[in-house]
């Protein structure tokens, strides 16, 4: 998706206004984003700089956190920003020359009676995207990228230098048309993206200039009155505009804010990027380890292919030995009478010539004597092989099905929170999805092992078991952390929670409603038949949509 100016505008207006005069409190970097935190305040500021999806835009706290939990690194120009901004508070936004820059004016208290004003200026330009940190004379205090905007003057953004934004954009802004409606649509308007100029210049002669003079003034986006632009979808421009422009397609807002408008185009689609890799970071493991016991098997199946010839072996060995003085020195091959066989048969055998008949009989028994002694060994450790091998592919298939950036980022809290090594076998075959609910965790396997592993190994006694009922599907745990309560209600969104992630990784996904049975694991014995294979009893059912986790988790940030 990409934006104009005018989207820049907008979120100027927002920051002046939602954020002013809040303090920071917290500053997080990852490889391509930063997030800002604030003092009794539930929104944060996310600012991304990834050239597929860069902004702004405002998301949760617990958003905030989750980001920085998992994909915070370390960043040269974090202390820079912590020291100057961290206790500051916005104190006004403003947008550079109608463009896609951003200044965010900070004020920061170093004693009584004394204050200092610092800039984060923000360059939005896909892959040129800049944060900068500049004193209240616009002097560069340090930037995320060294190198200017101007790639062509090939100058640097060196400390104690003047920013210098690019040149202002030529053409007629949307104030001066206000001003003064004319009769033919400017050649360039400036402060709107080229998608919304078109647009806007293929309708010009069909609507009056009363009503461009409205459009145009409601066009500028004044906070507070938002109900007189309608965001919308031109192809893949993100835009808004006083009506339903043709050809549009409008989008559902947030609380009518394009600060949160930006969460669905610009920290979503970045979230679910780095969820995958982090997802591919889980597989690659697993995916090296399965080649490696695919190998293996095959080397094995190899090894007992030799071992069954090894009976031939003794036999050709046998016949040299018996045939031994007709057999002329220096011989490459010979054919000899098999008359074991009924009628006897003719055997074709290469021998060594440097060789004796005998000394080419003993090499042929030692070469089924080692065959033979090793076939058992590889018999065992095949079985052992293909466990294992059907372990992580069953595995890997369990995490590659997972698609929401939330469970991805469960499955690595579980990882992380156990402490268990990423070479460790259990974790790697017996993947855990983890989610900490408000007084509440709940566990969920992803195949047979990681079932056993929930319910016999994590699950307490008096936790909550949850199974699809009369479907193959997960085993799920809900255990209180709240220690004043003393159990969960059936109509309570927790339990429920936890029976529609029980429905959804079942068989049941694509239905409607899913019965889940739920009983403390106290009442689970396991059955013979399988890892996972259980009895329950004392348990109690509900019905669940097996997509109401979603909405829950969507509920709380």
């Amino acid at each position: 998706m990409t934006f104009g100016p005018e989207m820049v505008s907008a979120w100027s207006t927002e920051i002046s206004t939602e954020f002013k005069n809040k303090k920071v409190t917290k500053i997080d970097f990852g490889h391509s984003w930063i997030v800002m935190q604030f003092a009794n305040y539930t929104d944060a500021l996310f600012f991304s700089l990834d050239p597929q999806y860069y902004g702004v835009a405002s998301i949760s706290k617990s958003q905030g956190k989750m980001i920085a939990s998992y994909f915070a690194k370390t960043s040269r120009v974090e202390q820079s920003f912590k020291k100057h901004l961290l206790g500051g508070v916005i104190i006004g936004c403003n947008q550079i020359n109608h463009d896609r820059i951003l200044t965010i004016t900070f004020e920061k208290r170093l004693g009584a009676g004394f204050a200092q004003k610092y800039s984060v200026i923000f360059e939005i330009m896909a892959h040129k995207s800049n944060l900068i940190l500049a004193d209240s004379e616009q002097r560069v205090i340090d930037a995320v990228k060294l190198k200017s905007f101007d790639s062509k003057s090939n100058s640097l953004l060196l400390p104690g230098t003047r920013y210098s934004p690019p040149p202002p954009l030529s053409g007629v802004t949307l104030s001066q048309m206000i001003n003064d409606i004319p009769s033919v649509a400017p050649e360039r308007i400036v402060g709107i993206g080229k998608n919304l100029e078109k647009k806007i210049k293929e309708l010009w002669h069909e609507y009056p200039k009363e009503l461009w003079h409205k459009w145009l003034s409601n066009l500028r986006y004044i906070h507070g009155n938002i109900g007189n632009v309608t965001f919308q979808k031109l192809g893949n421009y993100i835009t808004f505009f006083p009506v339903l422009l043709p050809g549009a397609e409008p989008i559902e807002t947030h609380g009518s804010s394009a600060l949160k408008l930006a969460r669905e185009f610009v920290f979503y689609p970045f979230l679910q990027k780095e969820t995958t890799k982090l997802k591919n970071e889980i597989l690659k493991p697993l995916k090296t380890e399965l080649k490696s016991y695919k190998a293996r098997i095959e080397g094995l199946n190899n090894l007992i292919d030799m071992a069954k010839q090894s009976e031939e072996w003794m036999k050709i060995g046998n016949l040299l030995i018996a045939w031994q003085h007709n057999i002329p020195p220096k011989t490459a091959e010979t054919v000899l009478e098999d008359w074991t066989t009924t009628p006897p048969q003719k055997i074709r055998v290469n021998l060594d010539p440097q060789k004796s008949p005998v000394e080419n009989a003993q090499t042929y028994f030692k070469k089924a004597k080692k065959y033979k002694d090793k076939n058992e060994e590889a018999q065992k450790l095949l079985m052992r092989y293909k466990t294992r091998y059907e372990e992580l592919k069953e595995t890997i298939e369990s995490i590659e099905s997972l698609e929401e950036p939330t469970q991805i980022l469960a499955l690595a809290k579980e990882q992380i929170n156990t402490g268990r090594s990423s070479k460790s076998k259990h974790n790697k075959t017996s993947p855990v999805i983890r989610y900490d609910l408000r007084g509440a965790i709940v566990f969920a396997g992803l195949n047979q092992k990681s079932n056993h592993y929930v319910t016999f190994k994590l699950a307490k006694s008096d936790d909550i078991w949850l199974h699809a009922k009369d479907k193959p599907g997960a085993h799920v745990v809900i255990r209180k952390t709240d220690t004043k309560e003393k159990s969960f209600s059936p109509d309570d969104p927790r339990l429920i929670f936890a029976a529609s992630l029980a429905a959804y990784h079942s068989k049941g996904r694509s239905d409607n409603l899913v019965v889940v049975d739920y009983t403390e694991k106290k009442h689970v014995a396991p059955q013979k038949g399988g890892i996972a294979q259980v009895t329950y009893s004392n348990y109690k059912s509900i019905s669940v949509s097996p997509v109401y986790w979603k909405k829950y988790l969507e509920e709380q940030i």
